[in-house]
């Protein structure tokens, strides 16, 4: 498969999955946070080197548990249970590839932490993603000294 086609299926199967989303607000933030991760994701990936494909399935997986089950305790860690289940069952994805998505999505909510490329860029994607739906939202120091670089970085 080329072309970003395994990326679109995961894409599919988590937007399909969100329609299940009985609260309609939870619904409406699911789809417009998961979507500017992944778009976010795709401009740091590109100017990182990283795989871009790889990228955009760790973004839109990122929050997948937290936002299908209602559950933010954790949702690092079981979401990246879920997505490894996801990906394994779907076939499409190697064991090192696997391991890449699901490592950066274990790793998202530690943005305290540098990690590997692919874990910062997740980390780097949802901290713009968070600035960008309210940028008069205070953020912590730590999203706070991520944004100021990704703005240096990105030239904005």
């Amino acid at each position: 498969m080329s072309n970003f086609e395994r990326y679109e299926k995961i894409h599919d199967l988590v937007m399909k999955e969100f329609g299940n989303i009985y609260n309609k607000n939870l619904y409406t933030y699911a789809v417009a946070h998961t979507s500017m991760v992944d778009a976010y994701i795709t401009l740091i990936a590109r100017s990182r080197g990283l795989d871009v494909e790889l990228a955009k399935v760790c973004a839109v997986l990122h929050d997948y548990f937290k936002f299908t089950r209602n559950m933010a305790y954790e949702h690092a860690l079981r979401g990246a249970s879920a997505a490894k289940k996801m990906l394994d069952e779907s076939g499409l994805f190697t064991r090192t590839e696997t391991e890449t998505i699901t490592h950066a999505i274990a790793e998202h909510s530690n943005k305290e932490r540098t990690g590997e490329m692919m874990d910062e860029a997740l980390k780097d994607a949802d901290v713009l993603a968070s600035w960008a739906e309210n940028p008069a939202k205070s953020l912590s120091a730590t999203r706070e000294a991520r944004l100021e670089l990704l703005k240096e970085e990105l030239n904005f």
